[in-house]
């Protein structure tokens, strides 16, 4: 089956990293095809590095500061696109037959980069979430976030990481989510 996972793979995050290779090792050594589509503009992950002006009263002051801010930030972007290269980046979904949502807190609108309808299943295949976090979002905090509730209700299956989200899931969907762990 040709599956794409949407969770932060690209985040400066070990742990997001290894969550999203985590699942896609497990999904390819079932015998699937696996990509991942884009969660966010390149340049932003880039920026997450370095800047291409200084940015502190303190790097503006003294060059010498920004200068060494910039090399190092350099070089961990050079390892960061390294290790990007396990990941099969698409933004074509024409083969696929399903989208995984997860793993991660890919629903705590509380960080308005999960808000973005992406990690919440705003397209035409069959959906599923594997161990997804609303994270210490509450009721009143996803008032303001009626779209991503109706997304709920198109997933086919729900499996998440913890309580809360059960909670969240079972109320907003009238799925039975089990709980799982992180890959």
């Amino acid at each position: 089956m040709n599956i794409t996972v949407v969770t932060p793979y690209d985040s400066s995050n070990y742990g997001a990293f290894l969550q999203a290779y985590c699942l896609q090792q497990y999904l390819v050594s079932a015998g699937h095809s696996v990509t991942h589509i884009p969660t966010r503009p390149a340049d932003y992950v880039e920026a997450l590095y370095f800047h291409r002006m200084p940015v502190t009263k303190k790097e503006k002051l003294i060059p010498g500061v920004y200068r060494r801010h910039t090399a190092y930030g350099k070089k961990k972007y050079e390892l960061f696109s390294r290790a990007q290269k396990a990941f099969h980046v698409t933004e074509d979904l024409s083969d696929t037959e399903l989208i995984v949502l997860g793993s991660d807190e890919i629903w705590n609108v509380k960080n308005p980069v999960f808000a973005a309808s992406v990690f919440w299943g705003k397209i035409n295949i069959p959906t599923i979430s594997y161990a997804a976090s609303v994270g210490d979002a509450d009721e009143e905090t996803f008032r303001s976030f009626p779209d991503q509730i109706e997304q709920l209700r198109r997933l086919k299956c729900a499996l998440v990481r913890d309580e809360n989200t059960r909670r969240f899931v079972e109320a907003h969907s009238g799925l039975k989510p089990e709980i799982v762990c992180d890959p």
